[in-house]
């Protein structure tokens, strides 16, 4: 993308993509936080929000340091695309079947 724009003389498009992108992120965050907040008792929220932003905060540290030991060439960075969409497979799969137990169980 960067060099398409390069060459095309649209070197704002990379800029303006990136802040398109982080908000849709930032978006996603607000909406997550707000579905745990309702599904949790009110004593209890703040407690499990403190949870949930330090494993987040634990696993963007993971990302960093593994980036850092495992793709410190830029010959390696598609072990970086790898390792990502493996972990969104991972993601995937944990939520479909947590969404089916969750069904399976309001059906008894």
């Amino acid at each position: 993308l960067a060099a398409l724009a390069h060459a095309t003389n649209l070197h704002w498009l990379f800029p303006v993509a990136i802040a398109v992108s982080r908000v849709g992120h930032t978006g996603f965050g607000l909406v997550a936080a707000q579905i745990v907040q309702q599904s949790v008792r009110q004593e209890e929220a703040g407690a499990v929000n403190a949870c949930e932003i330090s494993l987040s905060s634990f696993f963007e540290l993971m990302t960093y340091a593994l980036v850092m030991c495992f793709c410190a060439r830029t010959e390696h960075f598609s072990r970086a695309i790898y390792w990502s969409l493996g972990v969104l497979l991972l993601a995937l799969i944990t939520y479909t079947c947590g969404v089916f137990r969750l069904k399976s169980e309001q059906g008894r």
